[in-house]
Formats: C-alpha cells, structure tokens, sequence
C-alpha cells in the first residue's frame, strides 16, 4: 500500500510539472523573443553610433543616397538606411532567434539662430522573430556631438508586435 501510494504521489507530481512546463513554454518563448529584439535594437543603436563616428559624412546620408538607390551616392556606401541588417551571428539555424535592426533617415536639428548642430535624430527599429511572429522595439534616439563625436545618447522605447 506505501508503495503503491508512494508511486501514485511521484506520478502526481511528476504530471503538474510537465502541465506547468508545456504551459509556460508559449510565455517563455515570448519573452525571449522580445529581449532578442531589444537586444537587435542596442546593436542597431552601436552601429549607428560607430558609423557616424567612423565617417561623419555618413549623417547626411538617407535612404534615396544608400549604394544600389536611384540617386545613389559613393559617400553614403558605410550606411544603408531603412534596410533591414542582420545582426551577425543570430542566424545560425538550429531553432536560434534571428534578429535585425534599421535606421531611418535621420534628422539634423540646428541652432536657429547660429546654425550649429545640437543633435542627430534618427528611428532606429530592432526586430527579432521568424515569419510574422516578429518582435519590434523602436527608439528615436538623439545622438548630441561632443568634440566632433557622437557620444551622448537620449532615447525613448515604445513597442509593437506583429508583421511588418
């Protein structure tokens, strides 16, 4: 009777862990799915950052200047805008999440009155997911110069899910 009573308690037992792990598994790949787009979006915001301070020029480029546009420019070649880019190293198979970042054109805000730059402000969008079970963070993100370099950073999240 222990035996039999002791086995029926391990079956027991044994059952709401696998209902509890096979429940919490569509929430689990959920999270992980959006810390992997948060994460494309850091990324998209390093490589922003490292771009424009490798070659400033780099900031009056947009989407109509990126190499293989229509009024492509041979300076804007560091930089596409508005295309998605992989994060390398996140598209290896095996059940690994793929995460992608973009910038949008940005946007130069000037002194009014002397004309000199306060900051560069640009969309940058990271995404993580397969199909149209994709993740999205966003940020508009200001980029203040000091000493010739982008440095500073302000930025502001917001979320969406869905496809593109």
């Amino acid at each position: 009777m222990l035996v039999v009573s002791f086995t029926l308690l391990l079956s027991l037992v044994g059952a709401v862990m696998v209902s509890l792990t096979l429940n919490n598994s569509p929430l689990l790949a959920t999270a992980n799915t959006q810390r992997y787009a948060y994460r494309a979006l850091a990324s998209g915001l390093n490589a922003y950052q490292s771009a424009i301070n490798a070659d400033p020029y780099l900031a009056s480029c947009n989407a109509l200047t990126n190499v293989g546009a229509s009024k492509a420019q041979a300076q804007c070649a560091g930089i596409s805008y508005g295309t998605w880019s992989l994060v390398p190293g996140t598209d290896i198979g095996g059940g690994v999440i793929p995460e992608f970042y973009k910038f949008d054109n940005p946007r130069q805000v000037k002194d009014p009155t002397t004309g000199a730059l306060l900051y560069l402000e640009v969309q940058v969008v990271g995404s993580a997911g397969f199909g149209t079970r994709l993740t999205y963070y966003a940020t508009q993100a200001k980029f203040v110069p000091a000493n010739g370099f982008l440095d500073n950073l302000f930025w502001t999240n917001y979320q969406s899910q869905g496809s593109p």
